[in-house]
């Protein structure tokens, strides 16, 4: 493999990330850049980045027109920041080896961080969230927690059908086994939505849906055995609430109905400015505003520095239907790009094909369990993005490596 600053430094960034096992994520993405800007490689600028850059300049366009100054220019630096770890993971992943190396170092950093912890804190330090399994920092949010597991675990799946080592095999299955098993003991509602998206989009696009029943069989095993009964009571308390349109009846502390009357506020604050929005990082003063001067609108569970909730509802109202469109641009850009990818690899890469529908079915999943979480300024969002790219660019790149070599003429 062919090392350089710029992978060395974004293995940092992601250790430090994920495990915050030493605090060098500062140290690692500045060693990324230099290595980045003063490398050989040239420097990639694809068509999501080319979006979040014009989400970004937006957000720093309309930041003089916005009420909260301070905290605007806070979110503009750290969205810079999360900017530059988007670019640095676009460009260094490129490369087939470093991709497989860094795949593996994602993942491991996972399970042996919130994967285990989480499990470690719900089985035997018993230091769950009111029930709800967590771990810390990022990811004491239990919500949060299962939304960032979903993107490794379809990477796990796509490991569990590309590689050949069955040992590797063996450690992919049970990564997806305990993931699949922390997301129902979260009790996120989103979550388990997203993961039943994510089931269902496999099951209707795989195309040898016998191949999954190994998958499935060995993830419904594990959740059966080890959920505790607190999730499928909360599941069917919501299913009552839902269907009887009273989210006072759902039992959860009225997190749904909290959940409700917040969204109610941030499409309140949207409507007032559709086009620009308040301001890129502005929503939670807002929405302590807005809450509090109409009394007679919104619940008194809404009121506080809140944040939307909706990782949609929250772009729409800092930034406007504009904002939106170059927001949605990253994601959808990023989606087509892995569709058209899997049509080209399909014969001559099955294997390849197969890796990156998995990590797009998770990538879906993480889609739709972000109308329930805020994670638009999050960099999980972005380092998933940036891998999926690599992936479908690894392949492609492949795939006419293979063309190119197979049109060589040949001499006897």
């Amino acid at each position: 493999m062919r090392w350089n600053l710029a992978l060395i430094g974004f293995c940092m960034y992601t250790i430090a990330t994920v495990t915050y096992v030493a605090p060098i994520g500062q140290a690692g993405m500045i060693v990324a850049l230099v290595g980045l800007l003063f490398g050989k490689d040239r420097v990639r600028l694809p068509l999501p980045l080319i979006f979040f850059g014009a989400y970004y300049l937006l957000g720093v366009a309309t930041s003089p027109m916005a009420f909260y100054q301070v905290m605007v220019k806070q979110e503009i630096e750290d969205m810079a920041r999360v900017g530059l770890i988007f670019l640095v993971g676009i460009n260094v992943l490129h490369d087939r080896t470093r991709l497989r190396f860094y795949l593996f170092l994602y993942l491991a950093a996972f399970g042996l961080y919130p994967v285990r912890g989480a499990l470690f804190n719900q089985f035997i330090y018993n230091a769950s969230e009111l029930g709800r399994i967590a771990w810390n920092q990022t990811f004491e949010n239990p919500n949060d927690l299962a939304a960032f597991l979903l993107v490794p675990m379809g990477l796990s799946i796509g490991v569990f059908y590309t590689e050949k080592h069955r040992y590797v095999r063996y450690a992919a299955l049970l990564g997806v086994s305990l993931i699949a098993l922390i997301v129902f003991m979260t009790q996120s509602r989103g979550a388990i939505l997203a993961l039943g998206v994510f089931g269902l989009f496999v099951l209707a696009r795989a195309k040898k849906r016998l191949r999954m029943l190994p998958v499935i069989a060995v993830m419904g095993l594990v959740i059966a055995l080890f959920a505790p009964d607190s999730v499928w009571t909360r599941l069917r308390n919501l299913k009552t609430a839902t269907g009887s349109g009273e989210l006072k009846k759902a039992n959860d502390l009225g997190s749904a109905e909290q959940r409700f009357e917040i969204w109610k506020v941030a499409v309140s604050i949207w409507k007032e400015k559709p086009i620009l929005g308040v301001g890129l990082g502005a929503y939670a003063i807002e929405h302590w505003r807005r809450a509090r001067s109409n009394t007679e609108t919104f619940n008194p569970t809404a009121r506080g520095g809140r944040d939307a909730h909706s990782t949609y509802l929250r772009v729409l109202a800092e930034l406007g239907v504009i904002g939106f469109v170059f927001f949605m641009g990253i994601f959808v850009s990023m989606y087509i790009y892995a569709s058209r990818a899997r049509k080209i690899i399909m014969r001559s890469d099955p294997d390849g094909e197969r890796q990156i529908f998995f990590a797009q079915a998770a990538f879906l999943g993480y889609g739709v369990a972000a109308i329930f979480g805020s994670w638009a300024h999050i960099p999980f969002t972005y380092m998933n993005v940036a891998i999926l790219y690599c992936i479908c660019h690894v392949a492609i790149q492949k795939h006419r490596e293979r063309q190119a070599v197979g049109a060589r003429p040949r001499f006897s």
